[in-house]
């Protein structure tokens, strides 16, 4: 069942509703998170802002945290939104720079103190740096990219990994005993939680004076499989990522630098003929959140236009 958003109550949306919420007719896939509690980084727009007002949608209390002013104006969209209240959603705002493991571990601490727990995190805060061809980047343009592309998906996986494994697994989960695996399976797990990294068809892919930003993403991509394979075997933990294309938001300008034409060349890229919108990325979210993901481990969900299937 999906639920039809009404959001008259939300500012209007005068740029095809990236740095606003969700767009009119928006739909969701129905999912119950009440009394779950959830991290978003860079929820001042785009991505992770869909994603905090989807989450609160189902019931969620989202910590939404950002490095900018749109973070709080996120937190008032939700606590303002109807849908939200209606099922007992909400959002707190925490100013946090993922690049400063000090702040990371800040907040987690801070979500813990008020919330008493963290089940979900999603690590969407992105940085996509300046084009150039290998041989000019900078020193700077590495710096700037890789400690929050990078450093800052450790550090965040760090801080949630350590706050999940105090949770208790759901209570319902199917246990495999010796009798159908063999000596040695796991029986008992410790800890629950679902990471989602917020990755990119850069991930897997090269792309002409973006290497840089290809090149964080790609070790998104690494982290992501070995933390997961980390955590497969004796805890409820899950971490997995969003594989997105083109979408529409304020990075995608600055990675199309302006140009039409690469914007178009970027359209036409992918098979759809159009490139995402930030709402269409956040079922994909919303499914790995839930205990139907119990078996994905480490997996990479595209939600490309067929951008890599080419």
């Amino acid at each position: 069942m999906t639920d039809t958003k009404n959001d008259s109550q939300l500012p209007p949306l005068c740029d095809g509703g990236f740095a606003h919420g969700p767009a009119e007719n928006y739909e969701i896939p129905r999912y119950d998170y009440s009394g779950k509690v959830a991290l978003v980084t860079g929820a001042s727009q785009g991505i992770g802002r869909h994603v905090s007002i989807a989450l609160a949608r189902c019931g969620a209390t989202v910590v939404a945290t950002s490095r900018s002013q749109g973070g709080p104006e996120t937190v008032d969209m939700i606590n303002s939104d109807q849908q939200s209240q209606k099922v007992g959603g909400k959002a707190v705002f925490m100013a946090c720079d993922v690049s400063s493991e000090a702040n990371v571990q800040e907040v987690v601490n801070e979500t813990i103190n008020r919330f008493g727990t963290l089940h979900f995190a999603i690590n969407n805060a992105g940085h996509s740096g300046v084009n150039n061809l290998v041989e000019d980047q900078s020193e700077k343009n590495y710096d700037d990219v890789f400690n929050t592309n990078v450093k800052g998906t450790l550090f965040c996986m760090k801080a949630e990994i350590k706050a999940m494994r105090r949770n208790e697994p759901p209570a319902n989960r199917k246990v495999t005993g010796p009798e159908y695996a063999g000596p040695g399976v796991v029986q008992q797990r410790s800890g629950y939680g679902r990471i989602i990294n917020i990755g990119s068809a850069a991930s897997f892919i090269g792309f002409p004076r973006a290497g840089m930003y290809i090149a964080s993403k790609h070790a998104i991509w690494g982290f992501t499989q070995t933390a997961a394979l980390e955590l497969a075997g004796d805890t409820d933990i899950r971490v997995n990522m969003v594989v997105p294309g083109s979408v529409k938001t304020h990075n995608y300008d600055l990675f199309t630098e302006g140009s039409e034409q690469m914007k178009a060349g970027m359209i036409n890229a992918h098979p759809t003929r159009q490139i995402l919108m930030p709402e269409d990325v956040v079922p994909a979210v919303l499914f790995l959140c839930s205990d139907g993901a119990f078996f994905c481990v480490g997996g990479a969900l595209s939600v490309d236009g067929g951008y890599m299937t080419q």
